[in-house]
């Protein structure tokens, strides 16, 4: 979490690669998050989700860091980070001039991550499992819960 954050994440931040979001509790930091527009393709989703879409790259948003403090770990901070995200890709896939996309998905570090991503209704790939994703119609359906 650190090395990243110190190294990377203001300089990605300020190159427009990523938007990095911070967590703090009573003025320290307890995590991150860092996102970013990307594009899947349909190959790899499962077949009811891949139905009546092009065969070309599909925009998507990416979250490439999400990340606590060891020392607040277990107490939630991740899962509402994640459904801050998620509140704000329904806003933006509501706002008629905002750029579309269609999914949200996460490169998984490990298989704690993939099943933390799996509690909140991401999907594996098919072709890579350790990369999951999740439709915004999904979130929408379950409402898209504000921290």
């Amino acid at each position: 979490m650190n090395d990243y954050f110190r190294t990377k994440a203001r300089q990605n931040d300020s190159s427009g690669v990523s938007k990095c979001v911070i967590a703090s509790k009573d003025g320290a930091l307890v995590g991150y998050l860092c996102w970013n527009n990307a594009a899947v393709t349909k190959t790899g989703l499962d077949p009811a989700d891949a139905r009546g879409l092009p065969g070309y790259p599909l925009p998507a948003i990416l979250i490439s860091r999400l990340a606590v403090d060891k020392t607040f770990q277990g107490q939630g901070i991740a899962g509402e980070m994640l459904r801050w995200a998620f509140e704000k890709a329904v806003a933006l896939s509501n706002d008629q001039t905002a750029p579309g996309f269609r999914f949200i998905f996460v490169d998984a570090i490990d298989e704690n991550a993939e099943r933390f991503y799996k509690k909140y209704g991401f999907k594996p790939f098919i072709d890579k499992p350790s990369s999951l994703y999740i439709s915004i119609e999904t979130i929408k359906k379950a409402g898209a819960p504000a921290p």
